[in-house]
């Protein structure tokens, strides 16, 4: 009897640890997926106090990037109070067309507070990833990693091996910036050359007034990194809005690459005491030489969207393609409803499309974002699903229409549950991945992320061979610093990786030849006169791939 009764108390311990470990299995109306992947923590420890708290529903989905056939997902971890990464981040390499699992790479055991975000993945010159992104530091004496009285914040950087999944190199700014904001949100970093040179970017509002006679400003603060994270060059730029308060800033995510050479933010006043449009602004920098950044234009929207009161929380800001899309959900006190708009813009800022009312017959999408862009149309995910049922609904623009045409749905028939989308890619040859929260209706364990990736065709969407004009210019040389004194850095992003440098002076002749690897490569011209030279990159079939004027001074 006594053995029985031990045999059913393990039985049960086990099924409902068996239980603790159960993710939902979406079951889309539709289309199918080809395949899917559940994210999982496969260094969880459990978390005194929170039973409910599984190696699912501890992450956070955060990014997807493809190389070749091979896809990497990063997923944050989530503290209970759903901030992202309390105790690090998994990253999982698959394969696109199987989703087969090719390796794991997880670090998600917590140290004390001390724990990375990471927002972006490069790729170093060898191919091998490169996380760039802003550590939390947990300050003496506060009682959280996120005490609201401060906290320090660090830059940092680590290397992945694309091969297995080991860790190469792991590098920390040592200078602290004493921050009260959310680093994850606030805090931007990019790759501007692999290996050698990168961009640290915080959009903050500040006082440059004298003491007693506040004189408030909002911008982008920018730090100019080596391959170390050492500061080499900063510089601040600002929006033009005038006669700032202290709160009348507010202060979201929003600053996107565009392309290459440029960098997309956007502000907007806050106004607590009418729904009038105050400004909303739009800054291009430009990233062509990263040693002398400057704004190329700033475009103010207030005049074009409807009046409504911005919120971070209800807004999508993405470039992709270079393109610039924002949309809005707001309340309009006229009619006592919520109501939304879609605006898709040109890299230059000029308007391709304009929707007042994103209505499908009469159904209003309180929510939208891009995933897909050509020259002529695009394609989103918008919510929520015409259907009824739980999901989005697939949406097309086009260029010049001020309507919207339905696609497709990828909602789900499961009862009581919900997902979304929080990261996403369309790629030419026509898988479609995105990714997101997984959730049964009361059930806490059965919360996790999960990727699916379906075909393109099987949505209803026709991809254009090539998927934006970006693509189609012929391969650009940069060089900086130019005019120099000694040593340029010169970058070719669609040269490829196997070739020659060849360095010519004014008569055409062969001064330097050098090979080239990649992305990023710094020369050592001391030895040569002052005076004009060209720059070219030859591929291995020995034809000129790009080429650019340089100059040696003092």
């Amino acid at each position: 009897m006594k053995t029985n009764l031990i045999c059913s108390i393990f039985f049960i311990c086990f099924a409902f640890l068996q239980a603790q470990d159960e993710t939902v299995q979406l079951d889309f109306v539709g289309a199918e997926p080809v395949w899917q992947h559940v994210i999982s923590d496969t260094t969880f420890e459990e978390i005194s106090g929170q039973s409910f708290w599984t190696k699912h529903s501890s992450l956070s989905l955060n990014i997807i990037e493809r190389k070749l056939d091979d896809l990497y997902i990063l997923a944050s971890s989530k503290t209970p109070r759903q901030f992202s990464d309390f105790y690090g981040f998994v990253l999982d390499k698959i394969d696109i067309h199987s989703g087969e699992v090719l390796w794991k790479h997880h670090n998600t055991q917590y140290n004390g507070g001390n724990q990375d975000f990471y927002n972006r993945i490069h790729f170093t010159s060898e191919g091998n990833l490169d996380l760039i992104g802003v550590e939390p530091y947990q300050m003496d004496g506060e009682g959280g990693n996120w005490s609201l009285g401060a906290y320090h914040s660090q830059s940092i950087r680590k290397v992945i091996s694309h091969q297995e999944g080991e860790m190469l190199e792991s590098i920390q700014d040592q200078e602290k910036i004493n921050e009260i904001k959310v680093p994850s949100l606030y805090f931007h970093q990019f790759s501007l050359f692999p290996d050698s040179l990168y961009l640290t970017a915080t959009m903050v509002g500040e006082d440059s007034g004298p003491p007693g006679a506040p004189d408030y400003n909002y911008g982008v603060s920018y730090q100019l990194r080596n391959k170390d994270l050492a500061v080499i060059d900063t510089i601040r730029l600002l929006f033009d809005f005038e006669d700032l308060g202290p709160f009348s800033i507010d202060q979201g995510p929003f600053l996107n690459r565009l392309n290459d050479e440029t960098l997309v933010s956007l502000a907007f006043r806050d106004r607590y005491d009418s729904w009038d449009n105050m400004g909303q602004q739009l800054m291009w920098t430009d990233l062509s030489d990263p040693y002398d950044l400057k704004t190329k234009r700033i475009i103010d929207l207030k005049d074009f969207v409807p009046n409504s009161k911005e919120s971070f929380l209800l807004l999508s800001f993405t470039c992709l393609n270079n393109t610039i899309f924002l949309s809005h959900r707001y309340p309009n006190f006229d009619i006592q409803e919520n109501v939304a708009y879609i605006l898709w813009l040109s890299a230059q800022g000029e308007v391709k499309t304009f929707i007042e009312a994103p209505y499908h017959e009469d159904h209003l999408y309180q929510y939208s974002d891009i995933f897909y862009a050509s020259e002529d149309y695009a394609y989103l995910f918008a919510f929520p699903s015409h259907t009824g049922r739980m999901g989005y609904d697939i949406i097309k623009i086009e260029d010049g229409v001020d309507t919207l045409d339905y696609i497709s749905s990828i909602s789900v028939a499961n009862e009581g549950v919900e997902f979304s989308i929080a990261a996403h890619s369309v790629y030419d040859d026509g898988n479609v991945v995105f990714g997101g929260l997984v959730k049964q209706s009361g059930q806490a364990s059965k919360t996790s992320d999960q990727l699916f990736c379906f075909r393109a065709e099987d949505l209803g969407m026709e991809l254009n061979p090539v998927s934006s004009v970006e693509f189609q210019k012929s391969p650009e040389l940069k060089t900086y610093p130019n005019p120099f004194s000694n040593k340029i850095t010169l970058d070719c992003p669609d040269c490829g990786y196997e070739g020659s440098i060849k360095i010519l002076n004014s008569l055409g002749q062969e001064v330097m030849n050098k090979r080239w690897i990649g992305r990023g490569t710094v020369l050592d011209l001391n030895q040569l006169a002052d005076g004009m030279y060209i720059a070219q990159i030859i591929n291995a079939e020995q034809r000129i791939m790009a080429s650019q004027m340089i100059i040696k001074t003092h």
